[in-house]
């Protein structure tokens, strides 16, 4: 029995009807450089998904809310961790409410507020004052249904902005943004 020739090229096939000359020629390099390409865009991919589930592209995300609070415990300050240039983020400052009489006294640092605009605090404060590098928010405790105290906050510019909030001269929390453009 005899190979079959086949009726286009003349040349021998191989069992199961392939033929060794292809119509096209083989090029292992630019195979190799196409692999590593679609390696990279995979990996590119990967990355997009881990840090849309960050919660880095705005909307939620599993680390998009964060807390800090003071080694007391006494004031607690909630907060986004990514936040969008000119879109509305809140910080959320929860205080352990004492039964003094006496305002309370919050103050937030000069550098950080002067990195957003504020849009409105509430309940809204009594007085406010600017003093050595820090503004200074004055809430009547009575008036203090909850003791929970919310800026509503526009970044003005785009990186990180770190601050520190103080309630009645206790010691500061420290927390920061990332601004996205």
């Amino acid at each position: 029995m005899t190979t079959p020739k086949s009726s286009k090229t003349g040349s021998s096939r191989k069992p199961g009807g392939l033929s060794r000359q292809a119509p096209f020629d083989d090029d292992i390099g630019f195979q190799r450089r196409q692999w590593r390409v679609e390696r990279f865009g995979w990996a590119a991919m990967v990355l997009v998904i881990i840090a849309a589930l960050a919660g880095v592209f705005g909307g939620g995300g599993i680390v998009e809310r964060a807390t800090a609070s003071d080694s007391t415990r006494f004031t607690e300050v909630r907060y986004a961790r990514f936040a969008r240039y000119s879109s509305s983020t809140a910080l959320e400052v929860n205080v352990t409410a004492s039964a003094s009489g006496r305002p309370m006294r919050l103050s937030i640092s000069d550098q950080y507020l002067g990195a957003m605009n504020v849009r409105t605090i509430t309940p809204p404060p009594t007085s406010t004052a600017i003093a050595d590098r820090q503004h200074v928010f004055v809430f009547d405790r009575a008036a203090l249904a909850a003791a929970t105290i919310r800026f509503e906050l526009v970044p003005e510019s785009i990186g990180r902005h770190e601050g520190w909030i103080a309630v009645d001269g206790a010691a500061p929390v420290f927390f920061a943004h990332f601004v996205y453009p």
